[in-house]
């Protein structure tokens, strides 16, 4: 998972998503990821969503590829 604090507008996801994706590229790592984006808007990160990030870290591992390639921690839906 890449954790970005920043969301890019018009950009397909976070700016350091965007970078560390491209890198494993142009080293032909087949590697998976997601961009999770939190603290929008000045919000704090809790312990217990980081918690839930690693464990839909594993829900990754057993599948090879993630549900939702960005998502959004602590904003209101």
């Amino acid at each position: 998972a890449v954790l970005d604090r920043a969301a890019s507008y018009g950009a397909a996801a976070g700016p350091l998503y965007l970078e560390v994706t491209s890198a494993l590229y142009t080293q032909r790592a087949d590697v998976p990821c997601t961009n999770v984006i939190y603290g929008l808007g000045g919000r704090e990160i809790r312990p217990e969503q980081i918690a839930g990030i690693y464990a839909s870290l594993q829900d990754i591992k057993s599948s090879g590829q993630p549900a939702h390639p960005v998502s959004f921690v602590g904003v209101r839906e």
